[in-house]
């Protein structure tokens, strides 16, 4: 009942995605499908103030699953379509007490063309469904994508710049992607591209750490308790130090601790900022 529902609702934009897996994935010239990659993280954040509303404390839990269904290489480029389901629990505590849950569902479709020169461009589009525990009642569908360009310095530097389109800073709204990848040893990497930066360092043949910082964040609709419908947005800078190791059976273990800072939330058209606090994060990936 629930997921016809689901499909009722958004029937329009899954008929779209089933379309262009077809006509990516099932025509007749040579392709290969194969798996690229696989992450499963646990993320628990301690409560924080929201000064939007007095007296109002605000805990999160976040559970991730991003998991590749196809990919397909041609003579002209690669093309990966992958799926993605994110559910954020959000328990109020204080001048209210509730507890929310709010889920983000999207099929990432990514075309990479083939190399030329020092330049390669790279294409991400993501129809995405966001709703609130009910998964049918509240919800919101959007078209996040995203447009990048790699320019190689040399073979251990590159250039990127680019735009997306997405909810991570609190509203749905177009921002830039800029900075340097740089590869200067074996195992060494330093990805310093907004918003998600890092830096990665081998400690020995199974153990990586990780520095790393990232903006996250989120918009949903939900329902109020007199019937009325509402929204629930927020933005905040994840600042942490990431652990990996590598297992016998092709996938990583990862361990994160860190602090999140810099948060601005909206709750039911009420505006304000986030207090600090430390979160922790456990999970398993491979490599795409």
């Amino acid at each position: 009942m629930v997921l016809g529902s689901i499909y009722s609702k958004t029937g329009t934009l899954l008929r779209l995605v089933y379309l262009a897996a077809l006509t990516l994935f099932c025509t007749p010239f040579g392709y290969a499908v194969e798996p690229v990659g696989l992450k499963l993280s646990h993320t628990q954040l301690g409560a924080r103030e929201f000064s939007g509303v007095d007296g109002l404390s605000i805990a999160q839990l976040t559970t991730e699953l991003t998991t590749p269904l196809a990919q397909r290489s041609a003579r002209v480029g690669v093309w990966t379509l992958g799926a993605s389901l994110t559910e954020n629990r959000f328990q109020l505590t204080g001048s209210t007490t509730a507890n929310r849950r709010f889920y983000r569902l999207s099929l990432p479709i990514q075309y990479a063309p083939r190399r030329v020169g020092r330049f390669q461009h790279q294409w991400h589009f993501e129809p995405s469904h966001y709703s609130d525990e009910s998964l049918i009642s509240q919800t919101r569908e959007t078209f996040e994508y995203a447009w990048r360009m790699n320019y190689w310095v040399n073979r251990k530097a590159r250039w990127v710049l680019g735009v997306r389109k997405d909810s991570r800073f609190g509203v749905a709204k177009l921002y830039p992607i800029f900075g340097l990848v740089s590869q200067p040893k074996k195992g060494i990497e330093h990805h310093w591209v907004f918003p998600d930066l890092y830096s990665q360092f081998p400690i020995n043949r199974k153990v990586s750490l990780r520095i790393y910082g990232q903006v996250i964040g989120g918009n949903w609709k939900y329902l109020q308790e007199e019937g009325t419908t509402a929204s629930f947005g927020f933005s905040q800078w994840d600042v942490g130090l990431k652990a990996m190791m590598k297992t016998r059976k092709r996938f990583s273990m990862t361990a994160s601790l860190g602090w999140s800072t810099s948060g601005e939330g909206s709750l039911a058209g009420s505006d304000g900022t986030l207090g600090d606090n430390a979160f922790f994060s456990f999970g398993i990936e491979t490599d795409f």
